[in-house]
């Protein structure tokens, strides 16, 4: 069961004015002043939001049991078509909304596409799929029944049905980013490897590259960088 709670959904806009100086020298001097305007995406106290993604324009968000998209550019507001069940965890990258739906009485990954207002299935077997993230082509999401992470390509020069990536780890955190995945065990004492995945082309895991000493509680990964929520659990 999916615990959810009410919260506004909102939006910060990062302001940056130049302002022009003089000096001794008589040379300009710049300096930035930045500021944050927060306006409301949606304020309904009645049901419960969750889950905010965003990628250029397009802001997604968990509408109760459904999902809101909303353009920012045009402020086009829409909620992706119903399955029969609930919408949960969606991501973004450009037109693209990746999310879990157990309309058909287990979790399955689609994705909805802005630009013809369309849903279309990434992955839907007897597993449990779930947690699903997007970036351009590539999406990777968690197999809960087998416990194995997989993949899709939607670039149609790579491979463009499901990929299992990983066989054997129980549980874990992941992400992709520019072609590549990344993951990390959170099963066990430690150390914690991660590990990273060239996807296009199609590479091998390899050595970790990197050992945690505590768990891993999420990670993210962008360009050549990771960070990662560490820290010994606690009760």
């Amino acid at each position: 069961m999916k615990l959810s709670r009410v919260l506004r959904v909102v939006i910060a806009t990062l302001t940056v004015v130049m302002l022009l100086g003089g000096s001794a020298s008589g040379l300009g001097v710049v300096i930035p002043t930045i500021s944050w305007t927060p306006a409301p995406l949606s304020l309904d106290a009645g049901v419960a939001e969750d889950g905010v993604a965003i990628d250029g324009n397009l802001v997604a968000w968990e509408y109760g049991s459904s999902i809101r998209v909303r353009n920012l550019a045009t402020g086009v507001l829409r909620t992706i078509p119903d399955s029969g069940g609930g919408q949960y965890d969606p991501d973004i990258s450009g037109d693209r909304v990746v999310y879990m739906d157990d309309g058909a009485g287990n979790d399955d990954i689609l994705m909805y596409h802005w630009s013809t207002n369309s849903v279309t299935t990434v992955r839907a077997t007897a597993a449990e799929e779930r947690y699903p993230k997007i970036d351009g082509n590539q999406v990777v999401w968690w197999d809960a029944t087998n416990n194995d992470l997989w993949g899709r390509d939607y670039d149609m020069s790579g491979f463009g049905t499901a990929l299992q990536l990983t066989s054997g780890w129980d549980a874990m955190e992941y992400d992709v980013d520019n072609g590549r995945a990344v993951f990390v065990s959170t099963v066990g004492a430690g150390p914690y490897g991660m590990y990273i995945r060239q996807l296009v082309p199609l590479g091998d895991w390899g050595s970790s590259v990197y050992s945690f000493s505590d768990p891993v509680a999420s990670i993210e990964m962008h360009g050549d960088r990771v960070v990662a929520e560490v820290g010994a659990a606690t009760d």
